[in-house]
């Protein structure tokens, strides 16, 4: 048992347990540097979280058109990109994978470009969801109109609650819900000196009248209750009633402990959440950093043997 002794230390001889004593000192002093290793590590991922803000919020203007970059900055934006290509394309070419460069898309001559005005950034951050493969198997094709309203998404942490953290989907007004913002936070506890999943808990989804996206109406024929019970020929009277059923929907993730599958056993229950808590990392960690890249499609989900388990 954990914090019992199992005999063996006292086993040994005297000498030998004084030398372990000294060793479990040694521990000792090695775990309190760990603590404070970790509550540094904390300082400084607070220090820098907010050093990004400023960052994130002036993404979120320039991809909801509510800024517009100026001129000095879109060409410093492109010099740099030019840059890093060529650094990238003389690396490869250093490595002998010329082969692998990518080759320059081609153009019609009678092509016009389309000036058409254009507000922001469209379907940025659908975009964003749709090329992260774990999160578009979640998506299903009626979700795409709710998600088109997604203006952005943020986290922040919980205060007094370390590793706990809460997830922000913002919408634009739009048909399918009333809520301007979904939340979703994840609580964790500490563990043996491990911080571990222990509970979520989600904003109510204020559903529009017959817009839920997380039901789907079924007909079905059931028998008449009462009467003579038999209609013309013989044959049992009947009716057709139309009921609302669960479906697969992205708007279940914000509510995965009572969406869970049925018949599932303790075991899948847990996996099924721990999915759910690694979905909602893959936000905080990299969507929300490197939402650019997940848009332009560079970023990439690296296979951990979890993906596809959610279905």
């Amino acid at each position: 048992m954990v914090g019992k002794s199992s005999g063996y230390l006292e086993s040994l001889p005297q000498q030998v347990q004084d030398r372990v004593a000294v060793l479990q000192k040694l521990n000792t002093e090695r775990t309190s540097l760990e603590d404070r290793f970790q509550k540094e590590v904390a300082e400084l991922q607070r220090k820098y979280e907010a050093l990004y803000q400023p960052l994130y919020a002036q993404r979120t203007k320039i991809v909801n058109g509510d800024v517009e970059p100026t001129a000095a900055e879109i060409e410093a934006a492109k010099k740099e990109l030019a840059e890093k290509k060529k650094a990238e394309d003389e690396a490869a070419k250093a490595a002998g994978l010329t082969d692998m460069l990518p080759k320059p898309a081609e153009t019609k001559s009678d092509a016009k470009p389309d000036n058409t005005p254009v507000k922001g950034v469209p379907q940025f951050w659908l975009t964003v969801l749709q090329h992260h493969d774990d999160i578009a198997e979640m998506i299903e094709e009626t979700d795409v109109p709710a998600l088109q309203h997604l203006t952005d998404i943020t986290y922040n942490g919980i205060d007094n609650e370390e590793g706990s953290f809460r997830l922000q989907f913002h919408f634009s007004e739009n048909p399918f819900f009333s809520n301007k913002t979904l939340s979703k936070t994840y609580h964790l506890v500490s563990m043996q000196g491990e911080m571990m999943y222990d509970h979520v808990e989600a904003d109510e989804i204020e559903w529009k009248d017959g817009k839920n996206l997380t039901v789907k109406k079924v007909t079905k024929t059931q028998k008449k209750k009462g009467g003579r019970g038999k209609g013309r020929g013989g044959a049992a009277a009947t009716r057709t009633i139309t009921v609302e059923e669960p479906c697969q929907s992205f708007f279940n993730f914000f509510s995965p402990e009572t969406n869970l599958p049925e018949d599932l056993e303790a075991e899948e229950v847990e996996e099924f959440l721990e999915d759910d808590y690694y979905v909602g990392l893959e936000f905080k960690e990299k969507l929300i950093p490197n939402a650019v890249g997940w848009f332009t499609g560079e970023a990439s989900v690296e296979d951990d043997g979890r993906r596809g388990r959610r279905r």
